[in-house]
């Protein structure tokens, strides 16, 4: 039977509730054998639940979420979660950046914020997380030191606009090449996750 637990974080930084669901049958995997050496990414196994179960919920928001983000709080299935996963993927593969590059990842814990990092993996590159709530300098320092090409990030956090925020490091960091952010309040400049993916969802994402 597949898991039912529900993992839960409950801090400000993470409003999401995630619903990993296992699936029934691993792929590679023969009943009775021990299973293959080699791990299963997160994607996968995003897809191979997608698969056989593509109605079940795989990410809740908190009712909150429109308070603090401006964003309407959602409900994924599987289905709608591994065809929002896909479309990131292919904007990111768009940015034609080396393979393996670091793309940062600096939003709050918002069902957005977990298919980004699986769409960041899946495009081929490494996800860096950068805290949402660290003030410029300190994320200068960070994209610096992790060298990060691309980043991720929200229009909107309460009164902060990290979007605006990471456009500044970018303005002091020249290989900071990309910056990519969930709307509203999204700046000039910078490439609208909403029309990327949001516009073009299917009916699987529920309201």
């Amino acid at each position: 039977m597949a898991a039912q637990a529900m993992m839960r974080r409950d801090d400000a930084s993470f409003p999401c509730v995630m619903a990993p669901d296992a699936p029934d049958h691993v792929p590679g995997h023969v009943p009775g054998h021990a299973p293959s050496s080699a791990p299963m990414g997160l994607g996968a196994l995003l897809a191979a639940v997608a698969d056989r179960h593509p109605a079940r919920i795989a990410f809740v928001d908190q009712a909150s979420k429109p308070d603090w983000c401006g964003r309407p709080a959602i409900a994924w299935t599987y289905a709608a979660a591994r065809e929002i996963v896909a479309r990131l993927a292919e904007g990111l593969q768009q940015l034609r950046l080396p393979p393996r590059s670091p793309v940062g990842l600096c939003m709050a814990g918002m069902a957005e914020a977990h298919l980004a990092f699986l769409a960041i993996e899946q495009a081929g590159h490494v996800p860096c997380l950068l805290p949402v709530t660290w003030d410029e300098d300190r994320l200068l320092q960070a994209v610096e030191a992790a060298q990060i090409l691309a980043i991720l990030t929200q229009g909107v956090l309460g009164a902060e606009r990290p979007a605006e925020t990471m456009c500044r490091v970018a303005m002091r960091y020249f290989p900071l090449r990309f910056v990519a952010a969930f709307g509203p309040h999204v700046p000039d400049g910078v490439i609208s996750l909403d029309q990327v993916v949001l516009d073009h969802r299917g009916d699987e994402a529920q309201r």
